[in-house]
Protein backbone atom coordinates (compact mmCIF):
# COMPACT_ATOMS: atom_id res chain seq x y z
CA UNK A 1 0.00 0.00 0.00
CA UNK A 2 2.66 2.66 0.53
CA UNK A 3 4.02 2.47 -3.02
CA UNK A 4 0.93 2.93 -3.94
CA UNK A 5 0.75 5.95 -2.18
CA UNK A 6 4.24 7.23 -3.46
CA UNK A 7 2.65 6.79 -6.92
CA UNK A 8 0.08 8.49 -6.20
CA UNK A 9 2.06 11.40 -5.33
CA UNK A 10 4.22 11.01 -8.27
CA UNK A 11 1.40 11.34 -10.34
CA UNK A 12 -0.01 14.66 -8.50
CA UNK A 13 3.44 16.56 -8.87
CA UNK A 14 2.69 15.38 -12.36
CA UNK A 15 -0.88 16.65 -12.77
CA UNK A 16 0.36 20.41 -12.51
CA UNK A 17 4.38 20.62 -13.19
CA UNK A 18 4.56 23.99 -12.89
CA UNK A 19 2.63 24.61 -9.06
CA UNK A 20 5.05 21.98 -8.06
CA UNK A 21 7.75 23.37 -9.78
CA UNK A 22 6.97 27.08 -8.12
CA UNK A 23 6.73 25.36 -4.28
CA UNK A 24 10.08 24.08 -4.91
CA UNK A 25 11.23 26.89 -5.66
CA UNK A 26 9.54 29.25 -2.79
CA UNK A 27 10.71 26.15 -0.68
CA UNK A 28 14.21 26.62 -1.46
CA UNK A 29 14.15 30.47 -1.62
CA UNK A 30 15.87 30.39 -4.74
CA UNK A 31 14.85 33.33 -6.87
CA UNK A 32 14.51 33.40 -10.60
CA UNK A 33 17.52 35.34 -11.45
CA UNK A 34 19.54 32.26 -9.76
CA UNK A 35 18.04 29.47 -10.70
CA UNK A 36 19.81 27.09 -12.98
CA UNK A 37 16.28 25.69 -14.39
CA UNK A 38 13.80 28.27 -14.87
CA UNK A 39 11.27 26.25 -16.43
CA UNK A 40 8.80 23.23 -14.99
CA UNK A 41 9.10 20.87 -18.13
CA UNK A 42 12.47 19.64 -16.62
CA UNK A 43 9.76 18.06 -14.20
CA UNK A 44 7.65 16.48 -16.87
CA UNK A 45 10.57 15.04 -18.66
CA UNK A 46 12.06 13.62 -15.49
CA UNK A 47 8.45 12.59 -14.87
CA UNK A 48 8.09 10.76 -18.22
CA UNK A 49 11.51 9.60 -18.29
CA UNK A 50 11.19 7.41 -15.02
CA UNK A 51 7.53 6.15 -16.07
CA UNK A 52 9.66 4.62 -19.41
CA UNK A 53 12.54 3.32 -17.01
CA UNK A 54 9.35 1.90 -15.06
CA UNK A 55 7.33 -0.06 -17.48
CA UNK A 56 10.57 -1.27 -19.42
CA UNK A 57 11.69 -3.01 -16.14
CA UNK A 58 8.45 -4.30 -15.54
CA UNK A 59 8.32 -5.97 -18.67
CA UNK A 60 11.63 -6.81 -19.22
CA UNK A 61 11.19 -9.08 -15.17
CA UNK A 62 8.17 -10.20 -16.86
CA UNK A 63 10.21 -12.01 -19.63
CA UNK A 64 9.47 -9.95 -22.99
CA UNK A 65 11.82 -9.56 -25.48
CA UNK A 66 13.98 -6.67 -25.50
CA UNK A 67 12.33 -4.93 -28.90
CA UNK A 68 8.87 -5.33 -27.31
CA UNK A 69 9.68 -4.27 -23.79
CA UNK A 70 11.70 -1.00 -25.44
CA UNK A 71 8.25 -0.51 -27.92
CA UNK A 72 5.96 -0.22 -24.74
CA UNK A 73 8.81 1.69 -22.46
CA UNK A 74 8.70 4.39 -25.89
CA UNK A 75 5.42 4.61 -26.49
CA UNK A 76 4.26 4.87 -22.33
CA UNK A 77 6.92 7.69 -22.90
CA UNK A 78 5.35 9.07 -24.96
CA UNK A 79 2.03 9.19 -23.33
CA UNK A 80 3.49 10.12 -20.39
CA UNK A 81 5.16 13.35 -21.99
CA UNK A 82 1.03 14.19 -22.53
CA UNK A 83 -0.20 13.17 -19.44
CA UNK A 84 2.47 15.37 -17.28
CA UNK A 85 2.17 18.19 -19.84
CA UNK A 86 2.44 21.73 -18.24
CA UNK A 87 -1.48 22.54 -18.33
CA UNK A 88 -3.02 23.80 -15.55
CA UNK A 89 -6.52 22.62 -14.56
CA UNK A 90 -7.67 26.43 -14.87
CA UNK A 91 -7.09 26.43 -18.10
CA UNK A 92 -9.30 23.96 -18.98
CA UNK A 93 -11.99 25.32 -16.56
CA UNK A 94 -11.25 29.08 -18.43
CA UNK A 95 -11.44 27.77 -21.93
CA UNK A 96 -15.62 28.86 -22.63
CA UNK A 97 -13.81 32.63 -22.13
CA UNK A 98 -11.71 32.23 -24.86
CA UNK A 99 -12.81 34.67 -27.99
CA UNK A 100 -12.88 32.42 -30.66
CA UNK A 101 -14.81 29.23 -30.85
CA UNK A 102 -11.29 27.28 -32.29
CA UNK A 103 -9.05 28.21 -29.00
CA UNK A 104 -11.88 27.02 -26.98
CA UNK A 105 -12.04 23.22 -28.69
CA UNK A 106 -8.14 23.09 -28.79
CA UNK A 107 -7.52 24.07 -25.41
CA UNK A 108 -10.51 21.81 -24.41
CA UNK A 109 -8.92 18.84 -26.88
CA UNK A 110 -5.33 19.08 -25.22
CA UNK A 111 -6.84 19.07 -22.06
CA UNK A 112 -8.90 15.90 -22.33
CA UNK A 113 -6.07 14.31 -23.98
CA UNK A 114 -3.78 15.08 -20.85
CA UNK A 115 -6.39 14.29 -17.79
CA UNK A 116 -7.79 10.80 -19.96
CA UNK A 117 -3.77 9.80 -20.26
CA UNK A 118 -3.08 10.87 -16.54
CA UNK A 119 -5.87 8.69 -15.38
CA UNK A 120 -4.64 5.58 -17.87
CA UNK A 121 -1.57 5.26 -16.61
CA UNK A 122 -2.44 5.86 -12.76
CA UNK A 123 -4.83 2.97 -13.45
CA UNK A 124 -2.74 1.47 -15.36
CA UNK A 125 0.33 1.62 -12.30
CA UNK A 126 -2.32 0.63 -9.72
CA UNK A 127 -3.12 -2.22 -11.53
CA UNK A 128 0.09 -3.55 -11.52
CA UNK A 129 0.65 -2.52 -7.80
CA UNK A 130 -1.88 -3.14 -5.78
CA UNK A 131 -3.80 -6.00 -7.86
CA UNK A 132 -0.04 -7.79 -8.46
CA UNK A 133 -0.99 -7.76 -12.50
CA UNK A 134 2.14 -8.27 -14.82
CA UNK A 135 -0.38 -7.84 -17.54
CA UNK A 136 -1.20 -3.93 -17.02
CA UNK A 137 2.36 -3.73 -18.62
CA UNK A 138 2.76 -6.26 -20.69
CA UNK A 139 -0.78 -6.50 -22.08
CA UNK A 140 -0.50 -2.64 -23.57
CA UNK A 141 -1.00 -2.61 -26.80
CA UNK A 142 1.91 -1.31 -29.23
CA UNK A 143 1.68 0.88 -31.85
CA UNK A 144 4.75 0.35 -33.15
CA UNK A 145 4.23 -1.97 -36.11
CA UNK A 146 7.67 -3.70 -35.85
CA UNK A 147 6.98 -5.62 -32.68
CA UNK A 148 4.37 -7.36 -34.12
CA UNK A 149 5.81 -10.66 -35.24
CA UNK A 150 3.81 -13.53 -36.91
CA UNK A 151 4.65 -17.43 -35.83
CA UNK A 152 5.86 -18.30 -38.89
CA UNK A 153 8.61 -15.59 -38.86
CA UNK A 154 8.34 -13.57 -41.96
CA UNK A 155 7.67 -10.90 -40.49
CA UNK A 156 3.53 -10.17 -41.03
CA UNK A 157 1.76 -8.55 -38.31
CA UNK A 158 -0.13 -10.94 -36.15
CA UNK A 159 -3.54 -11.09 -34.50
CA UNK A 160 -2.30 -11.07 -31.11
CA UNK A 161 0.92 -9.25 -29.32
CA UNK A 162 4.01 -10.91 -28.14
CA UNK A 163 3.12 -10.89 -24.83
CA UNK A 164 0.18 -13.08 -25.47
CA UNK A 165 1.49 -15.42 -27.12
CA UNK A 166 3.62 -16.16 -24.78
CA UNK A 167 0.86 -16.96 -22.13
CA UNK A 168 -1.06 -18.69 -24.58
CA UNK A 169 2.22 -21.07 -25.89
CA UNK A 170 3.87 -23.11 -24.04
CA UNK A 171 8.27 -23.55 -23.52
CA UNK A 172 9.63 -24.97 -26.64
CA UNK A 173 13.17 -25.44 -25.09
CA UNK A 174 14.43 -28.71 -24.98
CA UNK A 175 15.19 -30.15 -21.20
CA UNK A 176 18.39 -30.06 -19.79
CA UNK A 177 20.79 -32.85 -19.40
CA UNK A 178 22.33 -34.26 -16.56
CA UNK A 179 26.48 -33.31 -17.59
CA UNK A 180 27.69 -35.39 -14.55
CA UNK A 181 27.23 -38.58 -16.68
CA UNK A 182 30.39 -39.95 -17.86
CA UNK A 183 31.24 -41.29 -21.32
CA UNK A 184 30.93 -44.81 -19.43
CA UNK A 185 27.64 -44.06 -18.34
CA UNK A 186 25.81 -43.20 -21.79
CA UNK A 187 24.82 -45.56 -23.96
CA UNK A 188 26.98 -46.28 -26.99
CA UNK A 189 24.99 -45.49 -30.57
CA UNK A 190 26.65 -48.72 -31.92
CA UNK A 191 25.70 -52.38 -32.08
CA UNK A 192 26.52 -54.64 -28.36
Amino acid sequence: MPIVLLWCLFFAVGLDPELTFQFLRNAGHVVSQRAMVNSPHLITLSLASFMAWHVFSRCREAGLEFADAQARALQTAVLALAAFLNFPLQHFLAAGTLPTVDQRWLVWCVGMVKYVVWLYLLFTVIRFHLFGRVSAFTGMVSVFPSTYHDASGNGAQAKFSSAERMRETPSKSPPLEDSTKTSAETPSAGPN
